[in-house]
């Protein structure tokens, strides 16, 4: 008499990759993972944003003390400021109780060179000939 071995029946055979990425069990995990990621991510962004808000509450006493210090370095920080920012940007900085006067006119006269330098750059560009294929 010999021994026969049992078929798997299909309770116990296993299950393939796509079924078991698509278990219930593994939504479930995914689903908690991404509730975790998300809580992280709020928790990193509102330290970014109080960062950002400690930064803002300082520098308004640092210009002040800089202004009785330095005033060529406020309108400097100002002047600056401006050029990084956009023109949207700039119009609102542009009404800060801080702001000293001249500093407008220092920022018309570096966007100007700048755009001089800009199309200088675009011209050269556009004049260089291209080498020629052999």
């Amino acid at each position: 008499m010999t021994r026969r071995i049992p078929a798997k029946t299909a309770k116990t055979a296993r299950k393939s990759r796509p079924d078991i990425l698509r278990s219930p069990q593994m939504l479930r995990a995914v689903e908690r993972v991404a509730v975790v990621a998300d809580k992280a991510g709020r928790r990193d962004e509102a330290t970014q944003r109080q960062a950002r808000a400690a930064i803002a509450d300082t520098i308004e006493g640092w210009l002040d003390w800089l202004a009785e210090e330095d005033p060529q370095a406020v309108e400097d920080f100002y002047v600056e400021i401006e050029l990084l920012a956009t023109a949207a940007l700039r119009k609102r900085i542009a009404k800060h109780a801080l702001r000293p006067e001249g500093v407008e006119d220092r920022v018309q006269l570096e966007l100007e060179k700048r755009k001089e330098e800009e199309e200088a750059a675009r011209k050269d560009e556009s004049a260089e000939p291209t080498p020629a294929a052999d």
